[in-house]
């Protein structure tokens, strides 16, 4: 509804404003199902989600015109996907979070059907919870050189993301 969008825009606004920030991460990690489903505020019970994606459109271009100097990345999630119409307000994104190989080729090569190459991110490790017996990266260093240089590169097909304190990776 309006006055949560009204908040969100406010806070998102302060934190941009007080921290000076360039680059700001749009991810909510969640699974919002269909959405609210409350018709007291602007919607009906079935159109719940939409409504949101809509307001979230209104509340990023207010923030790109009022910050025209701060990259927006999208995390799916924080989009609700990475689609056409998310990547209208984005300048750039990527498509999930877990790591392994097959896995971010497969979504890099759907990515790559509707955006060019400077517009996907890629994050070599985005800290993903999941369990998963493919995913290799972990904080800790019992990954192989070689399978950090494939993450790296599967990685480096568009732009790059590491989530990792890289000075705990440099030998002791």
């Amino acid at each position: 509804n309006s006055s949560g969008r009204a908040f969100v825009l406010e806070t998102v606004r302060s934190v941009l404003s007080e921290t000076e920030a360039t680059w700001l991460k749009w991810d909510f990690n969640i699974d919002p199902g269909r959405g609210c489903e409350r018709t007291d505020h602007g919607h009906g019970a079935e159109d719940g989600l939409f409504a949101h994606v809509l307001n979230l459109y209104v509340l990023l271009d207010q923030l790109r015109s009022e910050f025209p100097n701060t990259i927006f990345e999208n995390c799916s999630s924080g989009g609700l996907r990475w689609d056409l119409g998310i990547a209208a307000h984005f300048d750039l994104g990527f498509a999930s979070d877990p790591d392994w190989p097959e896995h971010a080729l497969t979504c890099r090569w759907a990515s790559s059907l509707f955006f060019p190459p400077e517009q996907q991110l890629g994050w070599c490790n985005s800290e993903w919870r999941g369990d998963h017996p493919q995913q290799l990266l972990r904080k800790d260093r019992e990954l192989q050189r070689s399978q950090v240089e494939l993450l790296m590169a599967v990685s480096m097909l568009g732009g790059l993301g590491i989530s990792q304190k890289l000075c705990d990776w440099l030998p002791a």
